[in-house]
Order: structure tokens, then sequence, then C-alpha cells
């Protein structure tokens, strides 16, 4: 059921693109506070939102003390995009594609990210565009850094083998029965690297 203007607006956008999207409604809370619990709000490595959508996780991360301006939020959908930017002033918003993930930071003057949070519907999408995200991410990625991914599915969205050179190791951190629909938590690090293409 539609509660809210948000709602609808996340959902109109499904309807156009769904597989963009990924899902009828925005994530729930339990959710959001899963995803934002995955986060050291501590740490000064910089932390990149991937998907963001109405701004439900982006609001559990800041909720759980993470400090703004550690925050870059980046979502393609330009009406999306607008909605964050004048949700989360004090964050840094982007309105680009997760595919040019190191240009965009490097625009904004960084290199490394300590955390991706990513909302992005990987098991929906092709498998050529999912590894060239998966791929932005990792470059991007410090050694001990790690994506926290949710999935609707209970599978991990990586297969390690598929993102040489780089060794993975995925972990399900957090089981959300209550979303619509149930969702899974994932938290995916490097666990070796042979020859890091930076």
């Amino acid at each position: 059921m539609l509660i809210g203007p948000q709602d609808g607006l996340f959902f109109s956008r499904w309807l156009r693109r769904p597989l963009r999207t990924g899902a009828l409604v925005p994530s729930g809370n339990e959710l959001a506070r899963v995803m934002a619990a995955q986060v050291d709000p501590a740490s000064e490595k910089l932390v990149v939102e991937l998907g963001a959508g109405t701004g439900v996780i982006t609001r559990a991360l800041l909720r759980a003390g993470l400090r703004p301006e550690r925050l870059v939020v980046v979502e393609q959908d330009e009406e999306m995009y607008r909605l964050l930017a004048r949700s989360f002033p004090n964050a840094t918003v982007v309105c680009g594609d997760a595919q040019h993930l190191r240009r965009l930071l490097a625009d904004l003057g960084h290199t490394e990210i300590g955390t991706a949070v990513s909302s992005l519907p990987l098991l929906a999408m092709s498998e050529r565009r999912r590894l060239a995200i998966l791929k932005q991410i990792f470059m991007c990625l410090g050694l001990e850094g790690s994506l926290i991914q949710f999935t609707y599915r209970p599978v991990v969205p990586i297969v390690a083998s598929e993102l040489p050179p780089w060794h993975l190791e995925s972990e399900a951190v957090g089981r959300c029965w209550r979303n619509v629909p149930p969702a899974t938590v994932w938290r995916i690090r490097r666990s070796a690297v042979v020859d890091d293409p930076k």
C-alpha cells in the first residue's frame, strides 16, 4: 500500500523503468537500519551510497551518526536526485550513473572510499552492466573497504570469479523479514589482492 508522496514517486519510477528501480516501494525502516549498522560512523573514510531513491537509507545512515560531510549520495534518476538534494543539503548529492563512479568521485576530488552502501538492483541487471558497476565499486574501495548490498533473493549478488583480480568474500549480515519484500543484507570485501588494476 502506498502511504505517502515519496512512495508514489518511487512507484511511478518503477512503472517507467522496473529493472532500474528494482522495487515497487522504497526500502523499509528495518532494512535501512540494518544497512546503516554496517557503517562505522567514527571512521574518517568516505561513504558512498548508490541508488539512494527517496533517501530512506540515507536518513538511517545520518541517524546512526554518520557525518553528512563524509557522505556522497549517487542517484541516476533526475527527479529522485532533486528530491535527495533538497532533503540532504549537507551531504554531497550527485546525479550520475554508478558505472562511472570513479569519474564521479574524481570530479569531487576523491580517489578512494571506505564503504559503498548500495540499493542498486544488481540481480535484475544484465550481466554486463552489473559487472561494470561492481568493477567501479571495487576499484574505488580501499583494501579494508566493504560493499554493503541488499538483495530480495537469498543469494549473494556477486560471484567472486567474475571480478578478477580481486578475491572477494561475502557474508550475510542481516535478514529483514518484515521488509516488503523480505531482504538479505550482504557485506562483500576483498580477502586478498593479486594485482590491483589502479
